[in-house]
């Protein structure tokens, strides 16, 4: 009777808030999330980018600051992030609760049972409106990087989702600041695809492979950007040029479609066939089933889908503030190496290839979507099914 309840209601019972001003990892984990409902339970659950819901213009301004900062003046990004995790987000300060008026509409609309917020974005204004008892639903936060940064500390957040059970002891500690945390904090990995870490035979490897234009045995590169990353992928180009062309190089860009274009015209003018473009994509795990290393920055979902496939994995230049946090985790936790300079990564590879490419990280699991998504909807079907309840004033 239960499911068949949950099934009725269906749409708005669980809701994800999410945002893409920095990236793509947030929505992407909302993404997976979602995907996984729908899959296993048969529940659409919608993804609302909260800023731009309630502030669209607002939302773009932050977004192009933040591309300029990162690509003109990274310091300075590196100093508001630092300057942020030494103080606490003051969630009664004016910006949570003009947040909170605006996120109302929102909740009302959706009239959610339970909100999953992969973005820290929105945590605050949520926490706010439960410690004013205006509103009952249960408020669920999904880390997405291996930091535990002041923005995702509230005492109101119901149940948090983080990847490791150093995350867990550091955020306990810090809730516990606070007085007693009573919710709950459940070790479940980041919110990738289970499809990480999946192999393909020889055959299925050879028609993926000839699909990208690849030769069916050379050493494959896959250089991940995004967004945000070209002056990383730039001189990454350069590398390939420089290196030998017996090795592959898959280069993804992302939403950048002026570095796609700019790689394109490159090649051509060349005349190299071992490097090869790719805009954004949504089957990244099966570009890892046919690379033999990743070159990436230090994104929390793509360090979690790298470790997941067993891939060695060479972080370059990351970008401060979370990044540069992603980095200090996995060098001092997994001993991965991270190179600030073309010259050390040239000397990584370089030895990588010395060693032989057969030689891959043991598989670990960082995460699984379909997990996560398990315990949203386990949360929603052991709570009573009461009205929402819009106010209790």
């Amino acid at each position: 009777m239960l499911k068949e309840k949950l099934e009725h209601h269906s749409d708005g019972r669980i809701l994800l808030l999410t945002e893409r001003i920095a990236g793509r990892g947030h929505l992407k984990a909302a993404e997976n999330i979602a995907a996984a409902i729908q899959q296993q339970h048969s529940l659409h659950v919608p993804i609302c980018y909260a800023l731009e819901e309630v502030a669209p213009a607002l939302a773009h301004l932050i977004s192009y600051s933040y591309r300029m900062i990162i690509n003109q003046t990274p310091q300075v990004w590196n100093w508001i992030h630092r300057w942020n995790r030494l103080r606490s987000f003051e969630k009664e300060g004016v910006w949570t609760r003009w947040l909170a008026l605006r996120l109302e509409p929102v909740i009302q609309k959706h009239q959610p049972q339970l909100i999953g917020c992969t973005h820290a974005m929105s945590l605050g204004a949520l926490a706010y409106l439960k410690q004013q008892a205006k509103y009952d639903f249960h408020l669920a936060a999904i880390f997405t990087d291996f930091q535990v940064h002041p923005y995702w500390v509230y005492p109101e957040v119901d149940s948090y989702y983080v990847p490791t059970p150093w995350q867990r002891q550091q955020l306990l500690q810090k809730l516990n600041r606070h007085g007693e945390y009573h919710g709950q904090i459940e070790v479940m990995g980041i919110p990738i695809c289970p499809e990480y870490g999946r192999e393909l035979s020889d055959d299925e490897r050879a028609a993926v492979r000839a699909h990208y234009g690849l030769q069916p045995s050379s050493p494959t590169i896959l250089c991940i950007g995004g967004g945000n990353g070209e002056k990383m992928l730039e001189e990454l180009f350069r590398l390939a040029i420089r290196l030998s062309q017996q090795i592959e190089w898959l280069f993804v860009t992302g939403t950048n479609h002026r570095l796609y274009e700019w790689i394109q015209v490159q090649v051509r003018k060349m005349g190299v066939s071992h490097i090869h473009p790719l805009a954004y994509i949504n089957k990244m795990n099966e570009l890892m089933t046919i690379a033999d290393a990743v070159v990436s920055k230090a994104g929390g979902l793509t360090s979690a889908e790298v470790l997941a496939q067993g891939l060695p994995f060479f972080i370059y230049k990351p970008l401060p503030g979370q990044e540069e946090a992603n980095c200090h985790f996995l060098s001092q936790r997994l001993q991965i190496q991270v190179s600030y300079h073309l010259k050390e990564l040239e000397q990584e590879i370089v030895g990588w290839l010395e060693q032989g490419i057969a030689k891959k990280r043991p598989k670990q699991s960082w995460g699984d979507a379909g997990v996560i998504a398990n315990s949203l909807v386990e949360t929603i079907r052991c709570q009573s099914i009461y009205p929402f309840m819009a106010s209790k004033k």
